[in-house]
């Protein structure tokens, strides 16, 4: 049975979920939270705080919010590359700039 959106209940298992999603497609998700997040939301269990019950309790078909984070793993695969260092900047000392002058 879904909660009310306005239920303390309602917004820790929302908490949960969104836990969940920003550690599988998060901007800074790591590895190891990325893989026990990706084996939680593939998981066919419906137990308490299971995926499949979390996302009926919040009124989310299960299958379709599992395609839609896939999609965008895809998505942040495809356009992810290397990046690159940038360029340490330029600073000038002051007893340099202080040289100078006189």
């Amino acid at each position: 049975m879904a909660r009310p959106p306005d239920s303390p209940s309602w917004r820790f298992v929302a908490a949960v979920l969104e836990r969940a999603l920003l550690d599988t497609v998060g901007p800074t998700a790591r590895e190891g939270d990325r893989n026990d997040s990706l084996a939680w939301l593939g998981s066919d269990d419906d137990a308490p705080f299971s995926f499949r019950w979390v996302a009926a309790q919040l009124g989310f078909d299960a299958d379709w919010l599992r395609e839609r984070v896939s999609r965008r793993q895809r998505t942040y695969r495809d356009r992810a590359t290397p990046m690159e260092t940038p360029p340490a900047p330029l600073v000038e000392s002051r007893t340099r700039t202080a040289a100078r002058a006189k």
